[in-house]
């Protein structure tokens, strides 16, 4: 733990590059009433520092401590059950989910682990490597498969359905630059290239028959049952170079979708309509998606996806995810002294670019809860040695979100050389600062 103090700050500690941080979101108390703010006493709004602060934090098990203190963590995943981290040195360590007891243990790869992934019963786990492979284990069995890619991968995701479905399917991509679906046949298995062209694939995820994945231009949405791209979003004007930030795809539920990169946050819903309205699926390459079902009154089946909310923020995203109605953001937040702002006025048509200058150093990481409107709920900074030497990708930032909400969802923030946990104050089991 040669980051993290062991003196926590009023809004809680935060991970560095190989930290893991946890958050449990308890049952809704009056706190939570929209109302709360009408009810405060005048007394309560004129001292802020009597106020109770929204996460409390904590450091994971000494199994994950350990782990730590011989590697660094290059990635993250959590489920309702256990905790995945990969390594730098190859390796995907799984704990329960308070890092307290190691699972499994297994060394699948000669270079860093870029990403991993359960399937939604959490049985299987998916990890992939810049030495071009894709590993899938059986968390409870011996099974193991690999997959070989002349690239480096850098995400992978499972079917959710992974367990149940003889196909075995699961997507990747990396820098060969195409989101690759392998399944499973009679005669072995076959790569089926559903997307290329537009340079390296940074992530994807998979929920129901929907898959998502960022790429150098933006971000697309695959149909499984059509076969079909159904959206395609562009970056925002003036983004900065898509591998200086990690892009972060959260499905809250098949018709959610948050979509976090750099200093930009894109909210997607998606309905299903049985005809098409207007130019819903517009965008280079994109067509209507049309399912081979039919609706009750026997018309094709389509899916309407449509931004319903997208705004800047004042931080560069390390990680996103939902927070309750609201959202949570890991925030990388620099120096506004040292790095200005810059507005250049770099017109295109009506558009302005917004560009920033080179990035000197960095202020601490926070944890903020916001809206969908980026109203600021809370936000806590984190206390971490060394913070002004990392950049947004040395962070990370795992969330599980069960649906319907159970209230006991947790979210994991990480560095590369220290781990802690969080929880929203007034749940069972927290402890003090």
């Amino acid at each position: 733990m040669d980051h993290l103090d062991d003196e926590v700050m009023d809004g809680g500690p935060m991970p560095t590059p190989s930290d893991a941080l946890s958050v449990e979101r308890p049952a809704a108390t009056a706190s939570d009433d929209p109302g709360r703010h009408e009810e405060e006493t005048t007394s309560e709004s004129e001292s802020d520092s009597d106020e109770e602060p929204l996460l409390l934090y904590q450091r994971l098990g000494s199994a994950t401590q350990n782990l730590l203190d011989t590697d660094g963590a290059s990635c993250v995943s959590v489920s309702g059950k256990v905790l995945a981290i990969g390594t730098h040195e190859g390796k995907v360590h799984v704990f329960d989910t308070l890092g307290h007891i190691e699972v499994k243990s297994y060394s699948s790869h000669s270079s860093t682990v870029n990403d991993i992934g359960f399937d939604e019963h959490c049985e299987y786990l998916a990890s992939c490597s810049d030495d071009g492979t894709v590993v899938i284990v059986g968390l409870y069995s011996e099974e193991r498969f690999k997959q070989e890619y002349r690239r480096p991968v850098k995400t992978v995701a499972l079917d959710p359905k992974f367990r149940a479905k003889k196909s075995r399917q699961f997507v990747s991509g990396g820098l060969a630059g195409q989101l690759v679906l392998n399944t499973k046949g009679w005669l072995g298995t076959k790569d089926y290239a559903l997307h290329s062209g537009e340079g390296t694939i940074h992530a994807a995820r998979w929920t129901g028959s929907l898959i998502a994945w960022a790429n150098d231009i933006g971000v697309r949405i695959y149909d499984c049952v059509s076969h079909q791209c159904i959206k395609y979003i562009n970056r925002p004007k003036g983004s900065p170079r898509a591998d200086l930030f990690r892009a972060s795809l959260f499905w809250q539920s098949e018709s959610l979708l948050i979509v976090g990169w750099a200093d930009s946050v894109t909210i997607l819903r998606i309905s299903v309509q049985e005809s098409p309205i207007g130019d819903a699926f517009a965008g280079p390459g994109a067509t209507s998606s049309a399912q081979p079902s039919s609706g009750s009154t026997g018309l094709p089946v389509f899916r309407n996806v449509q931004v319903v909310a997208s705004f800047q923020t004042d931080y560069y995203i390390s990680g996103i995810a939902p927070f309750g109605p609201d959202l949570v953001a890991l925030a990388y937040v620099i120096d506004q002294d040292d790095n200005m702002l810059k507005l250049a006025e770099v017109q295109e048509g009506a558009t302005y670019q917004r560009r920033r200058s080179t990035v000197k150093g960095s202020l601490r990481p926070e944890v903020r809860v916001i809206t969908w409107m980026n109203e600021e709920l809370a936000s806590d900074a984190l206390t971490i040695h060394g913070y002004e030497h990392y950049k947004a990708n040395d962070y990370l930032m795992a969330s599980y979100y069960s649906v319907p909400a159970s209230g006991a969802d947790f979210l994991y923030g990480s560095a590369s050389s220290d781990e802690s946990a969080a929880s929203e104050r007034g749940a069972a089991g927290t402890t003090s600062r």
